[in-house]
């Protein structure tokens, strides 16, 4: 599931900032950590939750969440995924 989130995020920081049509660069996530976050359950958690409606945003993960819903249409059209995900989710909180 890790993987899967920061394959996400980089998709994501890519689509708003490094895509050819946009001719601006942003340095606003240069100093993002994303080893820090993954390695760290509680932050991990908190961006999970906050994608799927289930906990509050931090800035950074509302303006991720705005962008979600593009991602998830064109990589995840049928919520394979996500359901497949929120299953894991639920696993991990019954152990």
């Amino acid at each position: 599931m890790k993987v899967s989130l920061v394959i996400l995020l980089v998709a994501f920081v890519f689509y708003a900032y490094g895509s050819p049509d946009n001719a601006k660069y942003t340095t606003k996530y240069d100093n993002v950590d994303l080893d820090e976050i993954i390695k760290s359950d509680r932050l991990l958690k908190n961006y999970v939750n906050c994608l799927l409606e289930k906990g509050n945003c931090t800035p950074d993960g509302a303006e991720l969440k705005n962008w979600w819903a593009d991602l998830e249409a064109k990589y995840d059209k049928n919520g394979t995924y996500r359901k497949k995900y929120e299953e894991e989710l639920k696993e991990e909180k019954k152990e």
